[in-house]
């Protein structure tokens, strides 16, 4: 029985490890498609999820979120206040978001959150808390912005400008959206109790509609998570991967407030230690819980859009420079016949079709030549998302020694001292390589058939 446990761990190791990243999704019905892709996404959402230490970035997003939480809800009040809708964000902010604090906690942070407000008006010195209110705010949104762009592998971060204007945006929409959720809710609701009493048909489908109606927060909550995976990185996120992300994270957040007050988790134990003070580490346990969960949607959406890229990954990682050097000629060979030809530059896609190559090995190449500046990435269409590529070198020009020797990086410095041994061998691969551009068969790329 023991063996049989280890032999099924064994092989559903090997499956998730490297068999499932061979597997060709172009002969797969949809239905196992669907399934291939679902858990490969969640096997590299798992496996990053470690990797970028995603607890550790939650645990600095906790300590941003506790020392800035005042100032975040007076610019949310600020903006509800200009619609005269106050009262409602108060209501879905106690509701939503903060339902794990007891009462006499919430009050006196909204409290202090409207004195803050009230202090930002009129006078020199309020014009410095405004300014200062302004500054936390997208401080805290960056800090945000920044574990985004970790996860997404993104070392740019917006300019001041665009992030002063990006992020009030986002303070505008968020408040706002969670004032229409509320009110939408009601008026549906009036709506209908209004139709039924004349229509006796719908009368019959109101336990249904009701019923729905229930979800209506949980998808508040969807879009919320959707517009913040495809907001906040600074990169183009696709709509299906914000979305398919904002609705697991929306689930899983409503799945963990629901469980948090339900069990009412870590209350007996912490009540006894800390009386009255129990509130504190109950609501910065929910806050890490809550960034953990945010932060495994970023990931997922991560994944689900660049899930393409982890194709044959076991066999890229074993493969040598010989094969890699084979198949970057082939694809630089493609791009400066088509440019000859005077075709449409090549996209990403269009060498794996060609080609037949995984999109995973195709990025790698691509990314690979455009460092030793032998292609170039250029928009074909302003209208055009995917990058297209373009010689960088005269193909006529650029022989098949030429284009190796770049790849190897021979004009790199080699980092040693004079050492007469290593001298000596540098000396004969350049005497080798020398050989080679006077072989008879090293012509240019172009001419490689």
């Amino acid at each position: 029985m023991k063996q049989f446990i280890f032999r099924s761990i064994f092989r559903l190791k090997s499956f998730l490890e490297a068999e499932i990243w061979r597997v060709n999704e172009r002969e797969l019905s949809l239905l196992r498609l669907c399934l291939v892709r679902c858990i490969k996404i969640l096997v590299i959402t798992v496996r990053r999820f470690w990797a970028d230490r995603v607890y550790l970035r939650a645990s600095a997003l906790t300590f941003y979120s506790l020392l800035s939480i005042v100032p975040v809800l007076a610019m949310a009040f600020g903006i509800a206040k200009g619609f005269g809708f106050e009262r409602i964000l108060e209501h879905q902010i106690k509701n939503q978001f903060f339902r794990e604090l007891s009462p006499e906690v919430i009050n006196k942070v909204i409290t202090s959150a409207n004195n803050l407000l009230i202090s930002t008006k009129g006078s020199m010195i309020a014009g410095i808390g405004l300014v200062a209110l302004f500054w936390t705010i997208i401080r805290v949104i960056g800090n945000i912005e920044l574990a985004f762009n970790e996860i997404w592998e993104i070392k740019k971060q917006r300019p001041f400008g665009r992030k002063f204007s990006d992020y009030l945006s986002a303070m505008l929409i968020c408040p706002v959206l969670l004032i229409i959720s509320s009110s939408v809710t009601v008026f549906i609701k009036t709506q209908i109790t209004h139709i039924m009493s004349k229509i006796a048909l719908i009368g019959y489908l109101s336990p249904v509609i009701f019923f729905g109606l229930k979800f209506f927060p949980l998808f508040v909550l969807w879009g919320l998570f959707t517009f913040l995976y495809i907001f906040l990185p600074n990169t183009k996120v696709h709509l299906a991967s914000g979305l398919f992300a904002g609705i697991i994270v929306g689930t899983l957040y409503q799945l963990a407030q629901w469980a948090y007050i339900t069990f009412q988790i870590g209350v007996a134990k912490y009540n006894a230690i800390y009386g009255s003070f129990a509130a504190l580490p109950l609501f910065l346990i929910w806050l890490q819980i809550s960034w953990i969960i945010v932060l495994l949607g970023a990931e997922f959406s991560y994944a689900y859009q660049n899930v393409e890229l982890y194709e044959l990954e076991p066999d890229i990682k074993e493969m040598t420079p010989y094969g890699w050097a084979i198949i970057s000629v082939a694809i630089l060979k493609e791009i400066a016949n088509s440019f000859c030809d005077g075709k449409r530059a090549l996209t990403e896609t269009d060498i794996c079709t060609i080609l037949k190559l995984p999109k995973s090995i195709t990025s790698k190449i691509l990314k690979e030549l455009v460092q030793r500046n032998l292609v170039y990435p250029i928009k074909r269409d302003e209208n055009q998302e995917d990058t297209a590529f373009c010689p960088a070198i005269d193909p006529h020009n650029l022989t098949l020694a030429n284009a190796i020797s770049m790849l190897m990086g021979q004009r790199g410095h080699l980092p040693v001292g004079d050492e007469k041994e290593i001298k000596r061998v540098s000396h004969l691969f350049k005497e080798f390589m020398e050989i080679i551009k006077a072989s008879s068969k090293n012509r240019p790329i172009i001419a490689l058939d």
